[in-house]
């Protein structure tokens, strides 16, 4: 059964995932470094001439931190453009010797949240509503253009998150409900005065409905 550490580290390679959330996963998922890191091999390391490094073209700055992969890559950050080839060169190409049919691809730069912008869905937010906007963004193709990833990315988080035309205007940062794994409906918001509101939820499935209390 694979990890969600190895699905996160195979869509970074693959092109699926951008380089900020990436960065919030490896955050959330430390234990991915000791899985990339036993990929890479004594044997590996031992010859120079060995084919991984045909493909991989990071052994120098791999040698300068001891082999150590999690500490390369961080010594580059995820932040510049140098950083990012750096990165995804070490651990695509350590992702292919576990995925042998993974197509390495660079991934897109811009983060869910800016994609959230984008189009108009910011109004999604929360712990859990973050989790399950990045999966949902994460499954649409990679290969699409950045027009058409935003058109089909609007499309799903509309009907998983059942956005019609009403959405929450928030004061504060959002925090949309989630009731057992399921983004719940939003319905209406009640003013109880200039400087407070409450966002009205509820559940599809339960009939189940939430209050959010929304203030300066």
């Amino acid at each position: 059964m694979e990890e969600r550490y190895m699905l996160v580290a195979k869509r970074f390679a693959e092109g699926k995932m951008s380089f900020p959330d990436f960065d919030i996963e490896q955050t959330m998922h430390p234990e991915m470094w000791s899985w990339l890191q036993s990929l890479l091999s004594d044997d590996i390391i031992r010859q120079p001439n060995h084919v991984f490094w045909s493909k991989c073209h990071s052994r120098q700055a791999l040698e300068s931190n001891s082999f150590r992969v999690k500490s390369t890559v961080m010594t580059f950050g995820l932040d510049s453009t140098l950083g990012q080839a750096r990165a995804h060169d070490i651990i695509g190409n350590l992702v292919s010797l576990a995925y042998p049919e993974v197509q390495l691809k660079m991934p897109y730069t811009m983060s869910s949240f800016d994609l959230l912008q984008s189009i108009g869905l910011d109004c999604i937010g929360g712990m859990e509503a973050d989790k399950i906007a990045r999966d949902i963004i994460n499954t649409v193709p990679s290969g699409l253009s950045i027009k058409e990833r935003k058109k089909e990315a609007k499309r799903l988080l509309q009907e998983v998150f059942h956005i019609s035309r009403k959405k929450p205007v928030w004061i504060q940062e959002p925090e949309w409900p989630v009731y057992e794994g399921r983004p719940m409906k939003y319905i209406r918001t009640e003013k109880i005065n200039d400087e407070a509101q409450n966002h009205i939820f509820i559940d599809l499935e339960t009939g189940a409905t939430r209050t959010v209390f929304d203030a300066y």
